[in-house]
């Protein structure tokens, strides 16, 4: 609990009084619904996940395939069945929302910077950053087609591996974002952390422990030299690819204790590591 209220990207949507935070709740009460079997309960959720549709429109195309491979048609009929709810009920109580909601997005994304992997490549390497900004657009996208592949009729566990490796790989493949976005990451965050404590040994947790801590002086170490100007945020290529990178990297290292093991990486975790 202690890590998420301090976490750097969750202070920064917080202050920024962005809905993506309520996004990331939501996500976390949408995976553990799917676990639990609440199937009617987990549509309800994916589709209250729609407010976001710019992060999470990959995240819910890979859960569409899953649900179809899987056969979780209850999930389904309650996802798109609470979507058109929610559109019907806008409709009727604020007939002209479409053109509000419009008029809404285009002040949203004239207040809110909003970049890519690609441009923000172009301005940290002048000359080769927009072509290696397509080239790793293009390799991420290639391994999400693949991991999604090899997801179909798979488990919950293999499922939630790659739907937060879906939402950090859509950071990278070039579609526009905001960092104030990136707590959406945060659950991808919480499963690799307690990965690790559930079936690394003492020097694993330890050098996961201080990674995390340099990771976290090293965003509040830049914006304190910034004299806490968080517009920074949005302009330095550091806050843009390091969590993502780096988690990227993280997934792939736990991939075979997240996906292949018995348990699942939070059960028999000891109730101090839960607490943190």
């Amino acid at each position: 609990v202690i890590f998420c209220v301090i976490w750097f990207y969750s202070v920064y949507a917080f202050l920024g009084g962005n809905i993506v935070v309520l996004v990331a709740l939501l996500v976390v009460g949408f995976a553990y619904a799917v676990r639990s079997n609440l199937d009617f309960l987990a549509g309800v959720l994916l589709a209250f996940t729609t407010i976001k549709v710019e992060v999470m429109a990959p995240a819910i195309l890979f859960c569409m395939i899953w649900f179809l491979s899987t056969r979780r048609w209850l999930i389904l009929g309650s996802f798109f069945g609470s979507l058109g709810l929610l559109i019907l009920s806008t409709i009727f109580l604020l007939p002209d929302w479409i053109m509000q909601n419009f008029r809404q997005l285009i002040q949203y994304y004239e207040t809110v910077p909003m970049v890519n992997s690609i441009t923000q490549l172009g301005e940290w390497l002048p000359g080769v950053g927009r072509q290696f900004g397509w080239g790793l657009a293009g390799l991420i996208s290639l391994v999400l087609v693949v991991e999604w592949r090899y997801a179909i009729g798979k488990g919950f566990r293999r499922f939630f591996w790659v739907l937060n490796l879906t939402l950090v790989g859509t950071i990278l493949v070039g579609m526009p974002t905001s960092t104030i976005n990136f707590v959406i990451l945060l659950p991808g965050s919480i499963l690799i952390f307690l990965t690790v404590f559930r079936w690394w040994s003492s020097p694993g947790r330890y050098l996961l422990t201080a990674g995390i801590i340099a990771l976290m002086l090293l965003f509040w170490g830049l914006l304190y030299r910034s004299g806490f100007d968080w517009s920074v945020v949005s302009a330095e290529p550091v806050y843009f690819f390091a969590l993502p990178v780096v988690l990227m990297i993280a997934l792939y290292w736990i991939r075979w204790w997240a996906t292949q093991k018995q348990s699942l990486p939070h059960e028999d975790v000891p109730e101090r590591v839960i607490e943190l």
